[in-house]
């Protein structure tokens, strides 16, 4: 297993919401649209902790993905809390992602305000999840 896996479970799980909103990934290139709805996609830390001894044990890795719903200044909240919902509706407690034989379980997915920006309302979703590797 790897972190690529990890990632990819994780951007797939964004997808499968079937937003039709651009996404902008960490270190990708990315034209910020005008006055259009748009997601930041990041994932913040993994971690690794032993669960099991030995070289054939078990360690759990345990990250965060932060997703940032942006929508225009001054069109109001309902937009952004939808896309917050339909999101969440997806990366919600208990789900699973997978990717290449990687299995990620969701412990929650809180939502909170985003940083107040001259051109953007946005609101943050954190997924926190979990997954195990043999090593």
């Amino acid at each position: 297993m790897s972190d690529l896996n990890i990632k990819n479970a994780l951007v797939n799980g964004v997808l499968s919401v079937n937003l039709q909103y651009p996404i902008q990934y960490d270190n990708s290139p990315f034209d910020t649209p005008n006055n259009a709805p748009w997601l930041r996609v990041q994932i913040l830390n993994l971690d690794d902790e032993v669960v099991t001894l030995g070289s054939s044990g078990r360690n759990r890795r345990q990250g965060l993905l932060r997703i940032t719903v942006f929508t225009p200044k001054g069109s109001g909240v309902n937009l952004s809390y939808s896309t917050v919902d339909d999101i969440r509706a997806v990366l919600k407690s208990g789900a699973e992602l997978k990717h290449n034989g990687q299995v990620l379980r969701i412990n929650s997915a809180s939502n909170r305000a985003g940083t107040d920006e001259a051109a953007w309302y946005s609101r943050i979703i954190d997924v926190d999840f979990y997954t195990f590797e043999k090593r």
